[in-house]
């Protein structure tokens, strides 16, 4: 495994700190700071991870490759092809979609990830599908947008050290971390489906190819609440 290994470990370390935050209100702040520089920090060194910006390239959302496959071979042409109608089966067939997910469920499991986080992801899963049918993200477009969330999730963490003596700033900042979480939860998935952990539960490389562009989404997701929250915050 590459960078999903670190960002499943931090995703765990900030859910237990906001779950830590909420039972010890006496050093909830310290919580939530600690919860917030984890944030940071680790899109920090995704920013700067190459195994990142290659897995994110390599798993580019199946129907932009396909325009992309003039001097191929037939048989390459056919296999991608083949993907692309598989990507867009699981996607548009609930049952399909539901069989889909249980196996993310299993990988997300194995991997590590906390169950409460699990269930979260699965649900946006489920509450992203139109995005995900509505267009596909270039490799380039997931990579800046994942820099856009490290901006915004260190300005977070930056406010909260300078203000961390203003009760009144600490409104609402469980949920934009929260938000941080939940783009490093479509981090994972890119990482997790692009390892080996998904091929042995059965996940196809059409259902990677899936995993990639709800991971995508979520990204997307994050990045876009983060700035709405820190707007409003100020």
């Amino acid at each position: 495994m590459g960078f999903e290994t670190y960002v499943v470990e931090t995703i765990n370390q900030m859910n237990l700190l906001l779950v830590r935050s909420d039972t010890h209100s006496k050093q909830r702040q310290d919580y939530l700071l600690e919860a917030a520089v984890l944030g940071c920090r680790t899109l920090k060194q995704l920013s700067g991870d190459p195994g990142f910006s290659s897995t994110v390239e390599e798993f580019a959302d199946v129907r932009i490759i396909k325009g992309f496959l003039e001097g191929a071979s037939d048989e390459y042409k056919r296999r991608e092809s083949e993907k692309v109608d598989q990507f867009r089966t699981i996607m548009e067939n609930s049952d399909y979609f539901a069989t889909f997910l249980d196996l993310e469920r299993e990988v997300m499991v194995k991997a590590g990830l906390s169950v409460d986080i699990v269930d979260s992801l699965i649900k946006s899963s489920r509450e992203s599908i139109e995005d995900v049918q509505r267009r596909a993200r270039p490799a380039s477009e997931v990579i800046e947008t994942v820099r856009l969330l490290r901006d915004r999730a260190c300005i977070l963490s930056d406010d909260l050290i300078n203000e961390a003596k203003d009760e009144d700033r600490w409104e609402g900042v469980k949920e934009r971390i929260k938000k941080v979480i939940l783009g490093l939860g479509g981090v994972a998935l890119i990482g997790l489906n692009a390892s080996t952990l998904a091929a042995s539960v059965g996940i196809t490389a059409a259902g990677s190819a899936v995993s990639a562009a709800l991971g995508a989404v979520f990204i997307h997701n994050a990045a876009t609440d983060a700035a709405k929250t820190l707007g409003a915050a100020m």
